[in-house]
This record gives C-alpha cells, structure tokens and sequence, in this order.
C-alpha cells in the first residue's frame, strides 16, 4: 500500500515536470518566433524608408509607403514599397511595385500579401518630418511572451528623377 502511494507521488512530479518542461518550451519558442518576425519586418521597414526618395503615411496611420530610386540616374527607376497594418485580422501586410501601391486604399491594401501576423497597434505609422516612428506590438497566440517596437526610422533622401508612380 506504501509502495502504491509514493508510486503515485513520485508519478505525479514526474508528469509536472514534464508539463512544465513543455510549457517552458513553447513558451520560449513562440517569443523566439515572434520577435524575429518582428525583427524581420523592421529591417525591412527601415530599408524602404531610409533609403527612400519620399514616403507617405496614410490611412490614420496604418499605411506607410514608400518610393526610392534604383540603378544609375539616367536609366534607372522607381521601386515602390506598401506596408499597411490590418487592424482586424492582426497582421502587417507588405507589397511591392507601383500598381499596387498608387492610389492604395484600405480596400487594395487588405489583398497584400500578409508579411507577419499576430501584431497589434493603434497608429502604427507617424511621419515626423524626414522620420517615421513605428510602434508596433507582436503578440503570439497563446504561449510566449509579447514583443514591442517603438522606434524612429530616419531617412537618407534621394533625389528624385523623372514622375514618381507610386503614390
């Protein structure tokens, strides 16, 4: 009878053990996950602006896009860039190219490809002069721990040649 009960105690740290073990694991994995995905979407934002000609942010704040320069000044062209945060299914959506992002609306902007999910914000884009400040929250699930960014991205401006399709 002995044997019966410190079985069952013995049997009942181990099965919490490893549930913790789990918990701990999934947790970690979805903040890891989550913040690189975040991480991943800065750089990429930070590239877009900071080497743009111009930028423009719209939509009270949801949409940010982007125009710059590439090649040689006679031969090159504009590479337009979108990013537009969709307040109701909770993702940052990215596009590229001058259709898409030239008279972008909340309507267009929800058929960009979705870039990272499980993100929160209220004004997500503030243009500030030659800046842009970006708050943003990813938040996983159900496991893991929230990430926030709050940052400035400052621009390099180009010069602009020739019409400026993108928005």
């Amino acid at each position: 009878m002995v044997y019966i009960v410190l079985f069952g105690m013995v049997g009942t740290m181990v099965v919490m053990l490893v549930w913790n073990g789990y918990k701990s694991q999934l947790n970690v994995t979805e903040t890891t996950h989550n913040t690189a995905s975040l991480q991943t979407a800065m750089q990429a934002m930070d590239h877009d602006v900071r080497y743009s000609a111009a930028f423009s942010v719209t939509v009270s704040g949801a949409m940010l896009r982007t125009r710059s320069w590439e090649g040689d000044p006679i031969s090159g062209a504009f590479v337009c860039h979108g990013w537009y945060y969709d307040a109701t299914s909770k993702v940052l959506r990215r596009t590229m190219g001058a259709t898409n992002t030239s008279g972008a609306t909340t309507s267009s902007a929800h058929l960009w490809p979705q870039y990272v999910d499980g993100v929160q914000g209220s004004t997500v884009f503030a243009a500030s002069g030659d800046s842009v400040r970006v708050r943003i929250t990813g938040k996983p699930d159900q496991w893991g721990r929230e990430t926030t960014i709050d940052t400035t991205i400052g621009q390099r401006p180009q010069s602009e040649q020739g019409s400026s399709p993108c928005f």
